[in-house]
């Protein structure tokens, strides 16, 4: 047994019902004020046709109206067709099966209430991995309770999304795969063969890619590395191997069958899955690593500063655990790495970067960790004793570095966890700042602070050809002026730092001097002009007429929804004029420049707290360290 450990089911009992009466303070201002968007009717609607027709063809839930007891005005189709003329869900099913009893019991109220539940189970899963971690159960309550009532996990409790329940999901499946138990009690045993415990381990890592195709590499690993930690046991990880693999075939081969690929999703270009891997670049993912973290209108640091703290928690999570406390972190690496090389970067209609979020609850470990690898708030003196020698005088400044950084680090923490606190009350309150503005919005309005200018943000790439084919834009001089392109609403381009670039050519002009071309860039949301160029046929190759086009500006602006850019490009008449292409890409130096001093600072930090951090002969002897 561990010293002086009082009952780990006490403790998580606790933080159940602590969050679970938060969470239920909050449902009935969330059901009242926010209006489910994006994905979310269309997951009701398959838990009403499970309930009321007993099937997934939502051919007539559609047509006629069903989802109006949830949804008002008229919800577009996210269904593919089938050859019998049944409409199916373009999503994975098993978020409206696992809700579907509760939809049965109360309808979105019903589906609310069960991921409230759902959430204060996870809080205290949260709970018991931080406290097995970190050897201290105060350590993995304030890491929890840090989580669990904050931006971005907080949020993600009342989105009928399947993020929660398969962040829950993984979180158990961790624990039982790592056997993280016998880190605070080591003699826990994992599950026996057999067992109720095993089969639901096992059921568990199954249903993962049924919640999300994204989750299957997920479900994978977990089986990996299952067989990792109990390769000895042959039966054991040959049987949640094969249940794994039998649940993930199953599920490509439905899909391939119904939707025609290895994923329900669907877009105009095909299957999501196929379309969003067509274009791999390195530059995009690149942008896609540092914006999904750092970009300040869906990045998960911003939304969610208190995050920061698990990359500054990492080292110590290493010292205490090993590989296998590093294991911890991996999904949420994986899932970052593939959302930045599926897709690169996008604001999409969501809360921060949803697609992360599943491992999110996974950075509890760190986070507890580096609570525990600090140490609390003891005046380090009185450890030194008083300095008679040389060899004391050493412990004594050693001892005084380690009260500067504590001085650094606990204000530091507590600064985090206030803006992540703020951050979950403010998208309550109003949703907009998540959907369609960012949380830096309202600390501009608040403080009156230029903030934006400061932050990373990581802008999308985007092109725009003449239409139908052909090869150029193109205006004699004898036209005289007149728009020679003029931009729809550019929604593509989010705040951030940009170039335009496009290949002119000009000829027969009477004064090389003359302005030929000009390029306008304004916002609808004010007015106010971004980018004026001019282009002069003396700035043409004086063989070719050809010239390079290259001209910066900034968008500050988040709504791109309903104030998109436009660009507006005007002949003078003063040149024949043909222009290819007009290419809209964020500026590699403003844009990198800013994560570089944001992912630089962080990494600073790491590293001194790591320096500062308690050796292992001085942490509490109650930690079972686990560095096999």
């Amino acid at each position: 047994m561990t010293h002086h450990r009082l009952p780990t089911t006490f403790f998580a009992t606790l933080i159940f019902l602590l969050t679970w009466l938060v969470y239920a303070q909050i449902l009935p201002y969330v059901m009242r004020a926010w209006h489910i968007t994006g994905d979310e009717p269309h997951y009701l609607l398959a838990a009403h046709s499970l309930v009321h027709d007993g099937d997934l063809d939502l051919k007539n839930n559609y047509l006629n109206g069903d989802y109006r007891a949830f949804y008002s005005g008229l919800l577009d189709l996210h269904v593919r067709q089938q050859p019998d003329g049944a409409w199916l869900l373009s999503h994975d099913v098993g978020l409206p099966i696992a809700m579907a009893p509760a939809y049965a019991w109360g309808g979105r109220s019903g589906v609310m209430r069960f991921f409230a539940l759902a959430g204060a189970v996870l809080a205290a899963q949260l709970f018991l991995l931080g406290w097995e971690t970190s050897g201290q159960w105060w350590a993995g309550a304030l890491a929890a309770l840090g989580l669990s009532l904050s931006a971005p996990l907080a949020l993600y409790v009342f989105q009928i999304y399947p993020e929660m329940l398969g962040g829950l999901l993984l979180l158990w499946a961790m624990r039982q795969t790592l056997n993280t138990p016998a880190w605070l009690e080591p003699e826990a045993e994992p599950a026996p063969f057999g067992s109720a415990r095993f089969w639901l381990l096992a059921l568990c890592i199954a249903a993962l890619p049924w919640f999300s195709g994204r989750y299957a590499p997920l479900a994978l690993g977990l089986a990996a590395l299952f067989g990792l930690t109990r390769w000895r046991e042959r039966r054991a990880w040959l049987t949640v191997g094969g249940v794994a693999l039998a649940s993930l075939l199953a599920y490509v081969s439905i899909n391939y069958h119904y939707y025609g690929g290895p994923a329900p999703s669907t877009t105009p270009a095909g299957n999501a899955v196929t379309a969003g891997f067509s274009y791999i670049a390195g530059p995009q993912v690149w942008r896609g690593l540092a914006a999904w973290l750092l970009d300040q209108q869906r990045g998960l640091f911003v939304y969610g500063p208190i995050l920061i703290v698990a990359v500054f928690g990492l080292p110590h999570l290493w010292r205490l655990r090993g590989w296998k406390g590093l294991s911890l972190a991996a999904p949420l690496a994986f899932m970052w790495l593939l959302a930045s090389v599926w897709g690169g970067f996008y604001i999409g209609w969501e809360i921060s970067a949803r697609f992360l979020i599943v491992g999110v609850s996974l950075l509890v470990a760190p986070i507890a960790s580096i609570f525990v690898g600090i140490g609390a708030n003891r005046d380090p003196l009185k450890r030194a004793g008083g300095a008679k020698n040389a060899k004391e005088n050493q412990k004594k400044l050693s001892a005084l570095r380690a009260f500067a950084v504590k001085l650094v680090f606990w204000p530091l923490v507590a600064g985090l966890l206030t803006l992540s606190v703020v951050n979950a009350a403010l998208i309550f309150l109003e949703p907009r700042y998540a959907y369609k503005e960012s949380p830096v919005k309202f600390y501009e309005e608040a403080t009156r602070w230029q903030l934006r200018p400061y932050l990373p943000a990581l802008g999308t790439r985007t092109i725009a050809y003449p239409p139908g084919g052909a090869p150029a834009w193109a205006a004699a001089a004898a036209e005289g002026p007149r728009y020679l392109y003029r931009s729809d609403g550019l929604s593509q381009l989010s705040v951030g730092w940009y170039g335009v670039y496009a290949q002119a050519q000009l000829s027969g002009a009477a004064d090389p001097g003359a302005v030929a071309l000009t390029f306008d860039m304004y916002s609808s949301e004010t007015g106010i002009p971004l980018l004026h160029a001019e282009v002069r046929p003396a700035d043409a190759n004086p063989a070719t007429g050809a010239v390079n086009v290259a001209a910066k500006f900034y968008n500050p602006y988040y709504n791109m929804w309903d104030f998109p850019l436009y660009l507006d490009v005007q002949t003078t008449g003063a040149a024949d004029v043909r222009l290819s292409w007009l290419l809209f890409e964020p500026d590699p130096a403003e844009t990198y420049g800013r994560v570089g001093v944001w992912a630089g600072g962080i990494a600073l930090l790491t590293v001194l707290f790591a320096l500062a951090g308690r050796k292992l002969r001085d942490l509490p002897p109650n930690i079972a360290f686990s560095h096999l």
